[in-house]
């Protein structure tokens, strides 16, 4: 087990241990830990640098659900789902891998996009916009005109 997973496992089992169980309004219950994130982190050992990483792999894992990001006075809220298993962090490596290529293929696309406006020297959005609405305009009423002649071809 990687060590982001071992750190993980015992950052949810600290939210096990300080949660409160609260019923929704659909009669539903779920447990819910309100804490200071970062104290918790750090008195379980974690590095500041690090519990971000923490949280959002237990995110991706559907273990739990941050519903309040904390600030000074007021406390973070964390919505327990289920606890981590080795499947559920065997799942997220194979999703990892294929979330990577997905990015790698949307920065691709990005890179792309940039430059071609970079060669055309700019875009103006809002002369883009009118442009586009004039298209949508002319070929609404070209399909009108031709639904019209199919109607009346038929009917002949």
């Amino acid at each position: 087990m990687a060590k982001v997973e071992e750190t993980a496992n015992t950052l949810y089992q600290r939210f096990v241990d300080e949660s409160t169980l609260q019923t929704l309004t659909n009669g539903q219950e779920v447990r819910v830990w309100r804490g200071k994130l970062v104290e918790t982190c750090l008195d379980l050992g974690i590095p500041y640098g690090s519990y971000r990483k923490n949280v959002k792999s237990l995110e991706q894992i559907g273990s739990i659900q941050v519903l309040v990001t904390g600030v000074r006075a007021s406390p973070t809220v964390i919505a327990l789902l289920q606890p981590p298993t080795e499947e559920l962090w065997a799942n997220r490596t194979a999703t990892v891998e294929k979330t990577l290529t997905k990015q790698a293929e949307d920065a691709s696309l990005l890179g792309e996009a940039r430059e071609i406006i970079q060669k055309l020297g700019g875009l103006d959005v809002e002369k883009l916009t009118k442009v586009l609405i004039n298209l949508e305009e002319r070929i609404t009423a070209l399909e009108s005109k031709s639904k019209e002649r199919n109607g009346k071809t038929q009917s002949k």
